[in-house]
């Protein structure tokens, strides 16, 4: 089950590592309803039953903006949660739209970072694991880095995905051939 801690207001105030350790937390669990909203209970089990239901499997995870973003590798999903409106869409990320618009990306997701107006997901499986993005603003999808050796990263995973402070230079790894790459922006 997907996992909100909130400290308590006096811990909160201080503060530093203490916020995850401090006394009289609150701790709820994700739960899904059907019409598309969604709720924080304090019940472990809703929690639990709604991710086995609704999303199995889940890693990537990210907030921007006012929405949370994660995925699920199982049913191939992207959720985006209006945290203001506690409402929730979910995105297909191997549907055959994404093909049509130039991507390759047709397996699990997995890693999810935002960065300004893009989602950047990366892929876990399939003959060319890699890095893509989504527009927030279009939905539009788009091909970072594809892995072109089939021979080599064939159902390999794109992991790592990580950004300079200055947002130059992205750092992906892919886990079983143990390649690190860098990509540097010119501009």
């Amino acid at each position: 089950a997907l996992r909100r801690y909130r400290p308590h207001p006096s811990v909160a105030k201080e503060g530093g590592w203490d916020v995850l350790h401090g006394e009289g937390g609150t701790l709820d669990y994700l739960e899904f309803f059907p019409n598309h909203t969604f709720t924080w209970t304090s019940d472990i089990a809703r929690g639990r039953r709604s991710a086995y239901y609704n999303y199995p499997n889940a890693e990537g995870i990210d907030f921007a903006n006012g929405r949370l973003y994660f995925v699920s590798k199982f049913y191939k999903t992207m959720y985006i949660l209006n945290l203001d409106e506690k409402t929730y869409e979910i995105e297909f990320t191997n549907e055959d739209g994404m093909l049509l618009n130039g991507t390759g990306f047709a397996d699990s997701p997995d890693h999810v970072v935002t960065r300004g107006d893009l989602i950047f997901l990366t892929e876990d499986g399939g003959p060319n694991p890699g890095l893509f993005a989504r527009n927030v603003t279009s939905g539009e999808y788009y091909t970072i880095l594809e892995a072109w050796d089939e021979n080599v990263y064939h159902d390999d995973e794109a992991c790592g995905l990580a950004f300079s402070p200055d947002r130059r230079r992205r750092y992906l790894a892919f886990q079983q051939a143990g390649k690190l790459f860098e990509i540097t922006r010119d501009d």
